[in-house]
């Protein structure tokens, strides 16, 4: 991974992102709207608002709407809100709250 964008642990993000074909890792706090490739919430990242992504991994708190093809939750990942994704895995530990169902 050369290029990509990252918001490290104690950065604070509001608004819109569009990553492209470039992936995002979150280890911020990001507020907003994000539409990318891939995109990676570390364990200490925090995201509020709208995903919408091919791939995503989640380990860290995710409050809002997430579309993505492939969704992998950690074990330390918690999501509260929406998730609409073609493939899905939950690692032990993790936390869903809220509703799940097909991108498609």
């Amino acid at each position: 991974m050369d290029h990509f964008t990252h918001i490290i642990n104690g950065m604070d993000i509001e608004g819109v992102l569009n990553g492209g074909d470039m992936p995002v890792v979150v280890d911020g706090r990001f507020t907003g709207e994000i539409h990318a490739e891939c995109v990676t919430l570390g364990e200490h990242g925090l995201f509020f608002g709208k995903l919408f992504a091919a791939h995503v991994e989640i380990s860290g708190q995710f409050n809002g709407e997430l579309v993505c093809d492939t969704l992998n939750v950690g074990a330390t990942g918690k999501i509260d809100g929406s998730v609409k994704a073609d493939t899905l895995s939950i690692d032990l530990g993790a936390e869903v709250i809220g509703s799940i169902g097909r991108a498609t």
